[in-house]
C-alpha cells in the first residue's frame, strides 16, 4: 500500500471513530419525547454503575421476554425485601430498644453503710411518762393511762377515746417548742442500753454514733455516718472481708417502765395496727455519704432475737426517655424547671422522685396549716410551732379532713421527674431466739434496766424479751453495676439500612452522588441541546 492509500485509509478510519464516540450532533427537539428519552438512557447507561441500574438496563435492552420477565421479576423481589427490611430497621430504631450490662465488681475493702437504729417505740423514760401524764390530764383526765387496774376494765370504745391522746403526745413532741433536749430525754440515754458493740471484731461505743431525731421513729442513732457523737466529723469505716465476723455486732436494751405498756401497746396500735410486739429495734441501712428518702423501708426487729442481716449493694443506671420511663440522669441531670426538684438538689438529700413529690405535698400542706405534716420528710422550714398547726395536719389528711392528697397527686408528679440512678441496698434476715441466765443478771445489775420492771417480775425470759441482738454485715464485698444502652443508635441504623441496600439493590451512598451527578449532567447538556438548537434555527 502506497503512503497516499495509507493516509487516505487513515483519515477514513479517524472519521469513523469521530461518527462513532461523536455524540449526537442533530438539532435538538425538545418536541420529540423519545430523543429525550434516549439521551437520558444513554446518560444513565453511562454514568450509573451499580447493580439496580445495570439491571433495569438488561431489562430494557434484552429482546428475550424470558429475561426480561427474569430482570423484572428480580427487581421487584429485591426492591420489596430491601423496603420491608430498611421499614423494620427504622421501626426497631424508634422503639429505643436497649440492653443491660450487668457487671459484678469486686471491693476490698469496701465502705461499711450507715446503720440507723431506732428503739419501736417513742417513750421508755421515766421524763416520756411524765410528759404523757400532762397530755392524759388534758385530753382524757377521767381516765389514768397509768393504771393498770382502770385501763384493763376498759371497753374497745373507751380505748378508741385514747387516740386522741396518741395523737397529741405525736405532734407535742414534734413542734418547734419541743427541744431536741426534751427529745433525747424521751428514752433512755444509748450509753445505758449499747452494753456490747463490735466492728470488724474491735470494740466500739456509743460515741461512735451520732443522734438524730425521726418525726416516723423517734430518737435513732447513725453508726458510720461520717459525724460522732459530738458531732466531730470521722472517716467511714470500711469492712476488711465479708462475714459476721467483720461486720456490726450490736447488744441493746429495747425494754421501758412497765407503766408505759399501755401507751405504747396503744400507740402502735393505732399507727401500725394490731398484735404487734412493743419491745423491739427498727434498723434502716442507707448510703453513707448522702441522705435518701428510705425511712419506711426498715428492717423491724422483735426483742428476745439474735438477728443476722446480711447486707447487698446494686448500682442501676437506666438512660432517660424515650429509652425508659425515668427522666433525669442524676449524674448529668441539667436544668430542670422544678421548684421542688431544685429544693433537693441544693439539700443534702439524693433526689428521687418520692421525696420530690412528699415536697410538694408539703407546701401544700404549708399553705393549708402554716407548717409542715411531721410525718413525712420535709425540706421546708416550716415545722408547726403550735398545737393548733399541728394539729390541722393530723385532721387535714383524715376522711374527710379537707387534704385530699390523691387530688395533689397528679400534679406534683407532673413536677417531679423520676431518677435513672438508683443505689439499692438489699438484705437477707436470718433470727432465732436470744434468751439466757445473762440477761436475768444484767437486768438486775443494772438500776436503768432494773428500774423498768415495776410490775413484771425480773426472770430469764421476762429479761431476755428485751433485749435484741443485730450482727449486719456485708455476705460478700462485690457489688452489681447494672447499666442499660442502647441497643441502636444512628450508627448501627445507617449500617443497617445501608446494608440491606447494598446487598438487594446494589445501592451506596456514592450510588446517590452518582444520581446526583447524572441529573446535573442532564440538564447541562439539555440546555446546550437546547441553545445550540435556537441558534441553528
Amino acid at each position: 500500500m502506497t503512503p497516499v492509500e495509507v493516509q487516505k485509509a487513515w483519515e477514513n478510519g479517524d472519521q469513523l471513530h469521530k461518527k462513532i464516540d461523536a455524540p449526537n450532533t442533530e438539532p435538538f427537539d425538545k418536541t420529540n419525547p423519545k430523543k429525550t428519552r434516549k439521551l437520558f438512557a444513554d446518560l444513565f447507561k453511562k454514568n450509573l454503575g451499580n447493580e439496580a441500574a445495570q439491571a433495569i438496563i438488561r431489562m430494557l435492552e434484552t429482546k428475550n421476554f424470558f429475561l426480561r420477565v427474569f430482570w423484572i421479576i428480580s427487581l421487584i423481589v429485591s426492591a420489596s425485601l430491601a423496603f420491608y427490611l430498611v421499614i423494620q430497621s427504622l421501626i426497631t430504631y424508634f422503639s429505643y430498644p436497649t440492653y443491660t450490662t450487668t457487671t459484678v465488681v469486686n471491693e476490698m475493702p469496701t465502705v461499711f453503710p450507715k446503720v440507723t437504729i431506732c428503739n419501736t417505740v417513742f417513750y421508755t423514760s421515766q421524763f416520756a411518762m411524765g410528759v404523757i401524764q400532762q397530755i392524759n390530764a388534758v385530753i382524757s383526765p377521767q381516765i389514768n393511762i397509768f393504771n393498770p387496774i382502770q385501763m384493763s376494765n376498759l371497753t374497745y370504745l373507751e380505748m378508741n377515746t385514747l387516740i386522741e391522746l396518741y395523737r397529741s403526745a405525736d405532734i407535742l413532741i414534734n413542734l418547734d417548742t419541743f427541744s431536741d433536749t426534751y427529745r433525747k430525754m424521751l428514752v433512755h440515754p444509748l450509753e445505758a442500753i449499747l452494753w456490747n458493740c463490735e466492728f470488724n471484731g474491735q470494740p466500739c461505743s456509743a460515741s461512735d454514733f451520732k443522734w438524730i431525731w425521726d418525726p416516723v421513729y423517734g430518737n435513732c442513732y447513725s453508726f458510720n455516718s461520717g459525724f460522732n457523737s459530738s458531732g466531730s466529723t470521722m472517716s467511714y469505716k470500711e469492712s476488711l472481708l465479708p462475714g459476721a465476723q467483720f461486720g456490726l455486732k450490736l447488744d441493746i436494751y429495747v425494754g421501758y417502765n412497765d407503766y408505759l405498756k399501755t401507751f405504747n401497746v396503744g400507740w402502735l396500735q393505732d399507727t401500725y395496727g394490731a398484735n404487734i410486739n412493743t419491745y423491739g429495734l427498727n434498723i434502716l441501712i442507707q448510703n453513707n455519704t448522702y441522705l435518701t428518702q428510705d425511712r419506711f423501708t426498715v428492717i423491724a426487729l422483735q426483742g428476745g432475737t439474735s438477728n443476722y442481716i446480711g447486707v447487698q449493694r446494686k448500682f442501676t443506671t437506666k438512660l432517660p426517655k424515650p429509652y425508659s420511663n425515668c427522666d433525669i440522669d442524676n449524674k448529668n441531670p441539667g436544668y430542670i424547671d422544678s421548684e421542688y426538684y431544685n429544693l433537693i438538689k441544693n439539700s443534702p438529700y439524693q433526689y428521687n422522685q418520692e421525696l420530690c413529690v412528699l415536697q410538694c405535698l408539703q407546701k401544700t400542706m404549708i399553705e393549708t396549716c402554716n407548717c409542715t405534716f411531721s410525718i413525712f420528710l420535709s425540706l421546708y422550714n416550716a415545722s408547726c410551732k403550735s398545737f393548733a398547726e399541728g394539729l390541722c395536719g393530723w385532721h387535714a389528711i383524715l376522711p374527710g379532713g379537707g387534704y385530699n392528697i390523691d387530688s395533689h397527686m397528679e400534679n406534683c408528679i407532673l413536677q417531679c421527674p423520676l431518677e435513672c440512678n438508683k443505689t439499692q441496698f438489699t438484705f437477707t434476715l436470718t433470727s432465732q431466739k436470744y434468751t439466757g441466765p445473762l440477761f436475768e443478771a444484767l437486768v438486775k445489775s443494772n438500776p436503768v434496766y432494773s428500774s423498768d420492771f415495776t410490775i413484771t417480775p425480773i426472770t430469764e425470759e421476762t429479761a431476755s424479751n428485751k433485749f435484741v441482738e443485730a450482727i449486719i454485715y456485708y455476705d460478700s464485698l462485690t457489688f452489681t453495676s447494672s447499666e442499660d444502652s442502647p441497643s441502636m443508635d444512628i450508627v448501627s441504623l445507617l449500617g443497617n439500612i445501608g446494608g440491606t441496600l447494598g446487598l438487594l439493590l446494589g445501592l451506596s451512598v456514592l450510588t446517590l452522588c452518582e444520581s446526583i451527578h447524572v441529573i446535573i449532567e442532564g440538564f447541562i447538556l439539555v440546555h446546550k441541546r437546547i441553545i445550540k438548537s435556537q441558534k441553528t434555527l
